[in-house]
């Protein structure tokens, strides 16, 4: 009997080691090398993009866009809760009604320096990108054992992004919203996929209060839920619903002034208003005469084609990525000024597009198993095709990282030879190029072509440099320079990238013309 019944034991060594265990805890380490890969990687990204804006911040390469946010974060940071934006001339909340400026003056009294905006930029653009390769590896671990081979979408949208020298600009390109809209919504997009859209919101609240062109993403998520699955599509209706709605809120609000809506007026055969309605009237003309936003768009093929070349193209038309991307795509397209198809702008559109294709690829190697006499040597060949054709890509489209803030090795020293010399309360005119570096002040004003500008304080500090930063303007700088040495200035620094000046003007001075050229008008 004793015999009997261990032979109807089950033997536990011999349980633990069958095919499907085995397998089970093969597919478990491969997740847990997959997830530490994409951690080393992402971090050694962050570090690069941290290290790199503090030189350039350093080289005050930072220009009229990260003053814009500068001044806001430093003057709500120091307890001025209504800001005014002295760059444009307005109260911020009316520039794209940014509401996420409010929380994130908190760090100000912590970390004061003006580069903590350009890094909360990079941990912004690293964490999309997390949320982008994290929500692909969900898509290949769906409803299978993992393989080697099912990881090369996985390595694919890891490649592609951190590969990108678009978003390497992005990077560059002083401060803006979009990276941390970005991520918000991606974090929105993978809570949808898993049908979980409780969750959802909040990521996308979260988006939305990053202002109003932020509204357009979430339409533009809202469009693929509604295609994407029959149990998003009332989640997707509500979202292009919120998406448009807060639009046209923040328009009647009269707190859009900075989305260049008249940038559209070619489109339209009649003056767009000054109010919110001007966006009710270019959809109005885009539906009446749609061969115009096709023609538009036609001609700027070649711009679509460099712009997105390091994605693969193909997510372009993936159900759950294809929403935010055309809203992207299209609003910026038909902008008649280029200035706005560029890589910060298009940002969203770049990750969603390549998390697109890493999907279609998962898509592609699940198909190479049907009717396949060899399915591994199937899925094999399919996995390796899809990874050639992705370092293709990788190779063709690297375009040349360029620089769009130059920064002479000189420039750091005498800029802190200047910080040196300033007081709170001065009042700081400089140039286009480095005014976000000067900007955490009550009172900055940028230069950039001849000018009358307003005195606000008993002492003026001018900055000129023709070599720093983007739209240098040497001759000019130069005719402003002897402008503030004939007015009694006392010059400062002196050097082949930075001239700086300390002027106190005489009482009831109220403007000042710079160049030279100007005061024969004054």
């Amino acid at each position: 009997m004793v015999a009997d019944k261990r032979a109807r034991t089950p033997d536990a060594s011999s349980s633990s080691d069958s095919p499907v265990d085995e397998a089970t805890a093969r597919s478990r380490r491969l997740l847990t090398a997959a997830r530490a890969v994409i951690g080393v990687t992402l971090l050694g990204q962050l570090a690069l993009l941290i290290q790199r804006s503090w030189a350039q911040y350093d080289a005050g390469a930072v220009s009229m866009d990260f003053a814009i946010f500068h001044q806001a974060w430093q003057q709500i940071g120091s307890g001025n809760l209504n800001p005014t934006s002295t760059i444009i001339d307005l109260p911020y909340w009316k520039s794209h009604f940014e509401v996420v400026m409010w929380p994130l003056a908190l760090l100000h009294p912590i970390f004061p320096s003006g580069v903590t905006l350009l890094i909360v930029q990079d941990l912004a653009i690293v964490g999309a990108e997390a949320i982008a390769v994290l929500w692909v590896l969900e898509v290949v671990q769906r409803g299978r054992t993992l393989r080697p081979w099912h990881l090369v979408p996985v390595a694919t949208v890891l490649l592609l992004l951190v590969t990108n020298e678009r978003i390497s600009v992005v990077a560059k390109s002083d401060f803006h919203f979009q990276a941390l809209a970005t991520m918000f919504l991606l974090g929105g997009a993978r809570a949808l996929w898993r049908g979980e859209t409780r969750r959802a919101w909040p990521w996308l609240v979260a988006a939305l209060l990053t202002g109003d062109v932020a509204g357009t993403y979430v339409a533009g998520l809202g469009l693929s839920a509604l295609v994407a699955r029959r149990d998003t599509r009332r989640a997707g209706a509500a979202l292009i619903a919120t998406g448009a709605a807060w639009v046209l809120l923040i328009g009647a609000l009269g707190a859009n002034h900075g989305s260049a809506i008249g940038g559209y007026q070619h489109l339209v055969d009649e003056p767009l208003p000054a109010s919110g309605g001007a966006l009710l009237v270019v959809v109005t003309a885009l539906v009446l005469h749609p061969s115009r936003p096709l023609e538009v768009l036609g001609s700027k093929l070649g711009l679509f084609g460099a712009e997105f070349a390091a994605t693969g193209f193909v997510g372009m038309f993936h159900p759950w990525t294809f929403g935010v991307t055309a809203v992207v795509v299209v609003s910026g397209g038909l902008q008649e000024s280029l200035a706005f198809f560029v890589p910060f702008q298009n940002f969203p559109a770049i990750v969603f597009v390549t998390v697109g294709t890493a999907m279609t690829m998962d898509w592609g190697l699940r198909c190479s198993r049907v009717g396949a006499r060899r399915p591994v040597l199937a899925r094999a060949t399919v996995a390796v095709g899809f990874a050639a054709a992705a370092a293709v890509v990788v190779l063709v489209g690297r375009a040349p990282e360029g620089a769009p803030h130059p920064e002479p090795p000189s420039a750091a020293a005498a800029l802190a030879a200047v910080d040196a010399r300033l007081r709170p309360d001065d009042q700081v005119i400089a140039s286009f190029g480095l005014v976000g570096r000067y900007a955490g002040r009550e009172h900055v004003r940028r230069f950039l072509v001849p000018a009358r500008l307003p005195v606000e304080a008993d002492r003026v500090v001018f900055v000129f440099s023709p070599t720093v930063g983007n739209m240098p303007t040497p001759g000019v700088q130069e005719a402003a320079a002897a402008r503030v040495l004939e007015l009694g200035a006392e010059q400062i620094v002196d050097t082949p990238d930075v001239q700086a000046f300390v002027w106190f003007p005489p009482e009831g001075t109220t403007t000042i013309g710079l160049p030279t050229e100007l005061l024969a008008g004054s």
